[in-house]
């Protein structure tokens, strides 16, 4: 490759990242940039610092993907539906407030501890009639009950491994009944690079770009999904809103 066609990929690619020129790209290109981006955040894991304790016992809200949730609650009855990466969430809760079962699926083990406690605060029977099924899992090692309904994961795919993201969303897709509904989100690059870092380094988050997460979700085969861009609760960053059918 020569000095100008270097330089003419290194623009589109910065073009890319602040979501400005999004060409289509294959499966295999995906993954190729997911592995670079694999790279990167792998090199950033021993730079986190511990700042989930906070997060971990505050509700984690996302209104954008909460309309998703909504809209895919209104297609179905009520059911099961496996929350990933739950934290905190009010999801989880306005599920079981209408009748479904809840397996809520996180890696802390403080936030299971959290949940216990605030459900029994609530004076919930949730988890004593199994209506509420807390499991200390990761994301990636979670093995899916039978006769899913629907999937939510806020906020909490962007912090699994990049490489493994098709793999986590196949998983889902296969744990589905026919129909049943997939919502989720993942982050983009922001306009400043420094705050990329900030969010791999310190938060153990990763990015991509609209033409990636479209590439994924394709070889996926949903039988349909929709792509919409967000903004974040604080309204500084976008967000890629996905809605998809089993």
């Amino acid at each position: 490759m020569n000095y100008l066609s270097q330089v003419m990929e290194c623009f589109a690619n910065t073009l890319e990242q602040l979501g400005l020129y999004e060409p289509e790209i294959d499966i295999d290109q995906a993954r190729s940039r997911l592995s670079k981006e694999g790279e990167i955040w792998k090199k950033c894991q021993g730079d986190r610092v511990e700042f989930w304790d906070d997060f971990q016992t505050n509700n984690k809200t996302n209104g954008a993907l909460s309309t998703l949730v909504e809209r895919a609650i209104v297609r179905m009855n009520k059911g099961v539906a496996v929350d990933l990466g739950c934290g905190i969430n009010s999801t989880a809760f306005n599920l079981l407030e209408r009748g479904w079962k809840v397996y809520a699926v996180d890696s802390s083990e403080s936030v299971i501890h959290t949940l216990v406690d605030k459900v029994s605060r609530m004076r919930k029977k949730w988890i004593e009639n199994g209506q509420l099924v807390l499991v200390h899992q990761s994301i990636e090692e979670f093995e899916y009950p039978e006769n899913v309904h629907l999937i939510t994961a806020t906020e909490s795919l962007p912090y699994c491994n990049p490489e493994k993201i098709g793999q986590i969303l196949l998983k889902a897709k296969n744990a589905l009944l026919p129909q049943g509904m997939l919502a989720c989100n993942l982050f983009p690059y922001n306009d400043n690079p420094m705050a990329d870092d900030v969010l791999r380094g310190m938060f153990g988050g990763w990015m991509t770009t609209k033409n990636v997460v479209e590439a994924v979700m394709r070889s996926v085969n949903f039988s349909s999904w929709s792509l919409f861009e967000g903004r974040s609760p604080s309204g500084l960053a976008k967000q890629f809103h996905i809605l998809a059918q089993a």
